[in-house]
């Protein structure tokens, strides 16, 4: 049976995975230097890769001829040393796009702060926070909830990215998920 996992790789790497009996959503919190950071996270994410049959991470980009600032090393490290796993990364221009695409951007300025949302995440962000509860994910979305308040829109992230995985997956009937935009 198809199993997801999502990561939104960082110094809290948000995780996802939609498994047969194992929903779960979380963050890693990882070292800032970029070599600890792998290994801490190749250590700690077995139990989730364990489960995977299909990984997906949230692709970071960089402008080409610049050097990366230090704030870009880990997630960058990780998005490497997932992809050498066979993760499929898919920017979230692709991704989160797609997943609120039907919130039109004057609905977003008045969703209220002090609504069933949490704190912590930005307007977009929640966005994707309703979209998600709307699609029945509340039990997910209580998990991210009961996170630390930074924490919170890294693991909402690889949530919205492992479910838009599986929806595509279905909606093209077993084709290939979409990773780039057009």
């Amino acid at each position: 049976m198809r199993s997801i996992l999502a990561f939104d790789p960082g110094v809290r790497t948000g995780v996802a995975l939609l498994a047969p009996g194992h929903l779960r959503v979380t963050t890693l919190v990882l070292p800032r230097d970029y070599v600890e950071a792998v290994r801490e996270f190749a250590r700690r994410a077995r139990p989730f890769l364990e489960r995977a049959n299909e990984i997906y991470v949230e692709d970071w980009t960089y402008q080409k001829g610049r050097s990366i600032a230090d704030g870009y090393k880990v997630p960058m490290a990780l998005l490497g040393y997932l992809v050498s796993l066979g993760a499929k990364p898919i920017p979230p221009q692709v991704w989160k796009k797609t997943m609120t695409a039907k919130i039109p951007a004057s609905v977003m300025r008045w969703i209220p702060e002090a609504s069933r949302i949490p704190s912590g995440l930005a307007q977009n962000d929640r966005g994707l926070w309703l979209v998600l509860e709307g699609q029945g994910m509340r039990p997910l979305l209580d998990q991210i909830r009961g996170l630390p308040k930074k924490d919170r829109p890294h693991a909402l992230d690889a949530l919205g990215l492992a479910i838009y995985a599986w929806r595509a997956f279905c909606e093209t009937g077993g084709e290939e998920v979409v990773t780039r935009g057009a």
